[in-house]
């Protein structure tokens, strides 16, 4: 088998293994993950939806931490809900004088710099 049988094979168990757990999840599960697809992809396109959808995405997660008893989860998806409302506040509102920052692509270095961080920790 060459290497391209073997990481089709590979991505086809990963597929497979995604597919199964959305199925097996429960509705709530199942919410909270189609609104942080939805979130993350609205926020890539900078649309200011991003934040009520991520704040309702967040509020379902922290419901399904504290059912499962991770409670240091469900606390950390508080702080996301305050970041992302401060976001939208912060958005809605303006800049005031200060230029806005535009988006920007990370250089290759820094793509690099950081697989390397994630790598380590």
């Amino acid at each position: 088998m060459g290497w391209g049988t073997t990481a089709a094979l590979f991505m086809d168990e990963i597929l497979q293994g995604i597919w199964a757990g959305l199925i097996g999840a429960t509705w709530l599960e199942q919410s909270a993950t189609v609104l942080g697809v939805l979130g993350v992809w609205l926020m890539i396109r900078q649309n200011l939806w991003a934040f009520p959808i991520g704040m309702v995405q967040v509020s379902l997660s922290a419901v399904v931490f504290y059912q499962y008893q991770l409670y240091a989860d469900a606390k950390l998806q508080g702080f996301f809900f305050v970041v992302l409302a401060y976001g939208w506040w912060h958005w809605v509102r303006g800049c005031g004088d200060r230029e806005e920052l535009p988006v920007t692509r990370l250089r290759p270095r820094g793509i690099a710099g950081y697989a390397l961080l994630g790598a380590t920790g």
